[in-house]
């Protein structure tokens, strides 16, 4: 019930069963079965096709309405439960925090709380809120400022510098609806910097910019992981936020907010 429902909750979302299915990570014929089979459990229609749109009905609308909160409660309780005996986080990270700096501070913090068991994911910002959303991360941590879900809390923990990287070529950076272009956009308009081409994660801009493809605006720790010295990066003033998400309930954690502490201490550090 819990994979049909948060399926059904993904399509209402994405509004395509190919976006709900990456969203879900699973194959789009999984999220036709799982609808199927809910549409079965509540004798109810629940979906339209719309060429190539689906699009809820209003008893899928009334039924989500009505079991998501007691669904995300559940979880919450149950994950509560199993953490009072052994300290477990699951934690979500934008691609390029996880890639270049987070992986060094997750490290260190699980030598220094060993009690504490840390399960870090990967993901597209948006991915990773969906996630918190369902209750299947704990937190997450992301560039930039996701846009407002209810129930949910966001913390700023500090900011990254933005330098260019590479010698010639395009000026590639993040897409436009990624939290990172959103949170320096304005910034970039001001130094009248141009982004000639777009990619969906920030790492492999930095690699191809390593390379001889491209040049790269990107964070600096994701230049420093790609192989770029201090010498080789030109300095923009520009600086993305970054930012907790999580539910209100998980700031309150003395875990998360110890290790949230901890990240932040870190990250001046980068």
């Amino acid at each position: 019930m819990f994979e049909e429902l948060e399926t059904l909750n993904a399509l209402a979302r994405h509004k395509t069963m190919g976006k709900a299915a990456t969203s879900l990570r699973v194959t789009q014929s999984s999220v036709s079965k799982r609808i199927q089979a809910l549409e079965e459990i509540s004798n109810k229609e629940l979906i339209v096709k719309n060429g190539r749109l689906v699009e809820l009905t209003p008893a899928a609308f009334a039924l989500l309405d009505k079991a998501l909160p007691l669904l995300r409660e559940l979880k919450e309780t149950i994950k509560g439960e199993l953490e009072t005996k052994v300290s477990r986080i699951s934690i979500g990270f934008s691609e390029s925090i996880l890639s270049s700096w987070g992986a060094h501070v997750i490290s260190k913090y699980a030598l220094k709380k060993k009690e504490t068991i840390l399960e870090p994911h990967a993901h597209r910002t948006p991915v990773i809120v969906d996630k918190v959303v369902s209750g299947d991360y704990s937190i997450a941590i992301v560039g930039g400022r996701p846009k407002n879900y209810p129930g949910l809390h966001f913390e700023n923990l500090g900011e990254e510098e933005m330098v260019i990287v590479g010698k010639c070529g395009r000026l590639f950076c993040a897409e436009m609806t990624s939290g990172t272009w959103k949170a320096i956009s304005k910034q970039a308009a001001k130094l009248e910097i141009v982004i000639e081409e777009r990619s969906e994660f920030l790492s492999p801009i930095a690699h191809m910019a390593r390379n001889g493809f491209c040049r790269g605006l990107v964070p600096v720790a994701v230049a420093k992981s790609a192989g770029f010295s201090r010498r080789e990066m030109l300095k923009t003033g520009i600086h993305r936020p970054i930012y907790a998400v999580g539910r209100k309930r998980a700031f309150l954690r003395e875990d998360i907010s110890d290790l949230l502490e901890f990240i932040r201490s870190s990250l001046k550090k980068y």
